[in-house]
Parts: C-alpha cells; structure tokens; sequence
C-alpha cells in the first residue's frame, strides 16, 4: 500500500499524538466491543491524535488511515468517504503480524 503524510481535510485536525502503544489501542477496541460502542474516526482522532498517513488504496472508497505506534507497527483503519465509520482495524506488531480488532 502505497502511504502518504498528506492527511484528507476531515482527519487533520491538528490533534498531537498520544497513548500510541499497542497494550493502550488494543484496550480502547476491547473496551468499545464491551460496551458494544462502535468506534468512529473522531473518536480515534481523541484517543490516539491525527493520523499519521493515508492511502486511497483499499475497498472501499475513502482510503485506509495509519498510526505509527510507538514501540513499533501500526494501527490501521479502512473508513468510508465521510471518514466517519471504522470498517475494519487491524494493528500490525513490528514484525508485520496482524491482529484483527474490529468489524
């Protein structure tokens, strides 16, 4: 996939990184499965700041958002054109492993 720094307008808000480790976004999606609280894009902007890059690439027509986590992977979340909801999301560990976090 091809990534770029060159954020959508809806994403860039401006918001600093922050808790960007994976023990701190796996418990924010094991939290919202709890509560069967669906994330949106806002809500992680708030949890974990902008995101770091985009790619267009995808299924569906709005593109996948990137954080780069802190002790190394990513967190990454194919959205819709509003980039309102989270389709899926995945985080990848360093090795590039996945591990699937929402539907």
């Amino acid at each position: 996939m091809a990534w770029s720094r060159d954020l959508p307008k809806e994403v860039a808000t401006g918001a600093p990184p922050k808790h960007r480790t994976a023990l701190e976004v796996d418990a924010f999606f094991a939290h919202a499965l709890r509560v069967s609280e669906e994330p949106t894009i806002k809500t992680l902007i708030t949890a974990f700041g902008d995101p770091d890059q985009f790619s267009p690439e995808g299924y569906y027509a709005g593109g996948t958002l990137r954080w780069l986590l802190k002790d190394g992977g990513d967190l990454q979340i194919v959205t819709s054109a509003t980039f309102e909801p989270v389709f899926w999301a995945s985080r990848y560990d360093k090795k590039g492993r996945n591990k699937f976090l929402w539907k």
